[in-house]
């Protein structure tokens, strides 16, 4: 197969060197340099499509054997090894095969027509055997096909062996071969839809996006990856789109052996992207032999209908900029998700993705509450009515149930209907915990939040609210531990003193939070850091501290529609005392239906407030039970 590659039929020259692939030969200044066949082919594979990216599969698929998987990693790494050295070439400085990690090689050197070689260095035929030695050469070539079988039979055996064992994956971040920002939607975009196919799977651990697009660009080996992350096994592959078709390759490599499982490649037209996930997701479940229900209550799965490519690219683009949860990210999220409902009006997954956006734009206080919660509503609504199976398009319901409406009931069978959709959506969990502890169940809390940390290790925002859920339950120690940790996720140096004084705060060891969140409000001020420190400074009797960072949130909240502000108000009034001021506060909150009222009966920084008879209104009119 190498010759569709073959660049000319003269040998060909770059550097010192010359490549003849008609007498299967490397030189250097006429003298052979010896290559075992695999390498030579490698070689002559690269130099025939000097400036272009091979992939390890495109290598796979045209050097080794069609049922060759076991040894393909450790064989291919050895063969580059060779010609490298051979070359004189090094990986981190390379001046003729360049290294795109987990995806492939390109040859980066000038390839040139040579000469053709000098007779003298032909390979020298061997003598023809005499025909005593046929019964030798016959007997040796029986033993060698019956072991050439053999290890076949058993590297399959073991390969399938290992392929059933798998019950924990990653997908890592699909690699845009098309190069420049412009295309990291599609990719981007197709990792996460590979994602979410097989989290719906039940008996299958499936990292979350959050976590796996933290190793985009890594040279971690997968051992590491795997190890790291507690998986049994690591996915990874690429992307490229040419006009209307998108071409993927993928392959499941063991995380402990790093040795591939399985692997294929598509070429599909681009309306058919959702069909291509579920195809491919599909492929590698019954590769690990994990058992698929049917949905819960809920029949199978829909098919994906489909689409129009040019809603496919828009849905695509608004998923990559809902990621980047940032304002613009919102912003530009919310267009392009309506470009795809205007070109498919029947497309869920679109009004689904424009619910997702508009929930955590308006909890970002980008929008007015009543406004934001509204459209993110109407948007989730539409998405069931065209596919009750979309398991975002449930959570987001939830999500706006508990944070705009109060209803804690309506929102837990929102989030129960998303898990047993997709027991793998992480969000759906995560904010099922927050439903459990705004109405003071610790213990069912910490369980849901346990589960989307292990499905979503590496989110800042689940650790973080792991933290606190760990100050529910008394256990301060382990809370901070795990806020210190965490705070480590972070480059900014305001962060990692915040977290860890937040949760001395919460505990109640005030005199030793003050330190870290002093320095804190020194790196980086924030309303957040003013509230914690001014309630520390109050507790322990610093009233003109605490009064300095209340004057501060004052003067923030005038003109500021944020009500975030007023709950870190009523926070410092509570810790002085100031009784009458602080339930002013909550009220004008109360009026503004912001979230961060909903934990009035579990936050600690309100407790000297819960013998007033306004406490126990406050918490009537929100829903939440009175008592312990």
């Amino acid at each position: 197969m190498i010759d569709a590659f073959r660049p000319m039929n003269s040998p060909s020259r770059f550097g010192d060197f010359e490549l003849d692939l008609k007498n299967a030969a490397l030189r250097r200044h006429g003298q052979t340099i010896k290559l075992r066949p695999q390498a030579f082919k490698i070689l002559a594979l690269l130099v025939g499509r000097a400036g272009e990216l091979v992939t390890r599969e495109e290598i796979r698929v045209e050097i080794w054997s069609a049922d060759t998987f076991v040894d393909f990693n450790q064989g291919l790494n050895a063969c580059i090894k060779q010609v490298r050295e051979a070359l004189g070439d090094e990986a981190e400085a390379p001046r003729f095969i360049e290294t795109v990690p987990r995806v492939g090689y390109r040859f980066i050197a000038r390839v040139d027509a040579a000469p053709a070689p000098v007779a003298a260095d032909a390979p020298v035929p061997e003598p023809r055997p005499t025909g005593r030695r046929w019964p030798v050469i016959l007997l040796t070539g029986v033993v060698l096909v019956a072991a050439i079988a053999t290890w076949r039979l058993w590297s399959a055996h073991a390969q399938l062996t290992r392929a059933a064992a798998v019950r924990s994956v990653v997908v890592l971040p699909l690699v845009n071969l098309n190069g420049g920002p412009e295309h990291a939607y599609l990719a981007d975009g197709m990792t996460e839809a590979l994602i979410n196919e097989l989290a719906r799977v039940r008996g299958l651990h499936v990292i979350s996006r959050t976590s796996s697009m933290q190793y985009r660009d890594t040279r971690k080996p997968i051992p590491d990856i795997a190890r790291e992350l507690q998986v049994d096994a690591v996915i990874e592959g690429s992307v490229q789109q040419s006009a209307d078709r998108v071409r993927t390759t993928v392959q499941l490599i063991d995380g402990a052996t790093d040795q591939p499982l399985w692997a294929n490649s598509y070429d599909r037209n681009l309306r058919d992207v959702l069909t291509l996930q579920r195809e491919v997701a599909d492929a590698i479940v019954r590769e690990i032999q994990v058992e698929v229900p049917a949905a819960a209550s809920g029949g199978q799965r829909r098919s994906p209908q489909s689409i129009d490519p040019a809603a496919s690219e828009a849905y695509l683009k608004g998923r990559f900029f809902w990621n980047k949860r940032t304002r613009e990210g919102y912003e530009l999220a919310i267009e392009h998700f309506q470009e795809a409902i205007k070109r498919d009006p029947a497309f869920a997954p679109a009004y689904a993705g424009l619910a997702d956006t508009l929930t955590l734009y308006t909890n970002a206080s980008f929008l007015p509450h009543d406004e934001g919660y509204a459209r993110a509503r109407d948007a989730a609504v539409r998405a069931l009515a065209l596919d009750e199976t979309l398991a975002e398009a449930h959570t987001s319901m939830g999500f706006i149930l508990h944070e705009y409406n109060f209803d804690w009931a309506g929102a837990e069978r929102e989030f129960v209907r998303a898990i047993e959709l997709n027991p793998n959506y992480a969000t759906a969990h995560h904010w099922r915990a927050l439903n459990f502890e705004v109405l003071g169940k610790a213990d069912e809390g910490y369980a849901q939040m346990k589960e989307a940390l292990a499905l979503d290790p590496l989110s800042f925002a689940i650790n973080v609210d792991f933290a606190t859920t760990l100050t529910m339950l008394g256990r301060c120690d382990d809370a901070f531990e795990h806020a210190t940790k965490t705070a480590r996720m972070q480059d900014d140096p305001g962060a990692r003193e915040e977290l860890p004084g937040e949760m001395l705060v919460l505990c109640g060891k005030y005199e030793q939070a003050i330190q870290p969140l002093e320095r804190a409000s020194q790196l980086r001020p924030s309303y957040r850091n003013a509230a914690f420190l001014g309630y520390a400074c109050a507790r322990t009797g610093r009233t003109e501290q605490a009064r300095h960072s209340l004057e501060l949130l004052k003067r923030a909240i005038t003109g500021n529609r944020n009500p975030a502000f007023l709950l870190s108000i009523a926070e410092i009034d509570a810790g002085l005392g100031d009784i009458d001021a602080a339930f002013d506060a909550l009220e004008r909150l109360y009026r503004s239906k912001d979230e961060r009222l909903h934990y009035l009966k579990t936050h600690r920084m309100l407790d000297p407030l819960r013998a007033d008879p306004r406490f126990e209104s406050l918490l009537r009119r929100m829903n939440l039970p009175v008592g312990r």
